[in-house]
């Protein structure tokens, strides 16, 4: 992708990606970037739609107010014990005309902890702002689209 951004490729064919690739990818990433370890991490595409389930500690998820204020009034037994969390998510991509920058977007359509389904907006209050960036990212103008497809990623690109 990088080379095709900046026109040392002329190859226009998708880039594709399967679910071990991309589950590979997100169990460093969710831990580096957004400190949400999930382990084990199983991700699963199908039909337009991703699936993502792994266990972490209740305290990593309490990252934005007013969770994070919450921490010191709850007994570290509770918040270090591990709780599913299981979401189902479609990617776009907004991608501007001429190959300036886009954002590709994770909008979650499901959220669990647990069994017990929750709002997808507490997800996003629960990880507040250092967990924008799960959500909301850059992505090269070359990137046209993500197409979710049963076990594959397929990512087009001008």
């Amino acid at each position: 992708m990088v080379l095709r951004q900046a026109g040392r490729s002329s190859r226009k064919d998708p880039i594709t990606l399967t679910e071990r690739e991309v589950n590979a990818f997100l169990s460093r990433h969710l831990a580096e970037v957004a400190g949400v370890p999930l382990s084990p991490l199983t991700v699963r595409f199908d039909k337009d739609h991703f699936f993502a389930q792994g266990r972490t500690p209740l305290r990593n998820l309490f990252q934005g107010p007013p969770f994070v204020y919450l921490i010191p009034y709850i007994p570290d037994k509770r918040l270090d014990q591990p709780v599913w969390v299981s979401i189902g998510a479609q990617i776009s991509i907004d991608a501007p005309a001429g190959g300036a920058t886009g954002y590709g977007k994770v909008t979650v359509t499901e959220f669990l902890l647990g069994r017990q389904p929750v709002s997808s907006f507490l997800l996003y209050v629960m990880l507040g702002p250092s967990g924008a960036g799960l959500f909301r990212w850059p992505v090269p103008g070359v990137v046209e689209s993500v197409r979710i497809q049963e076990g594959w990623a397929i990512i087009r690109t001008r």
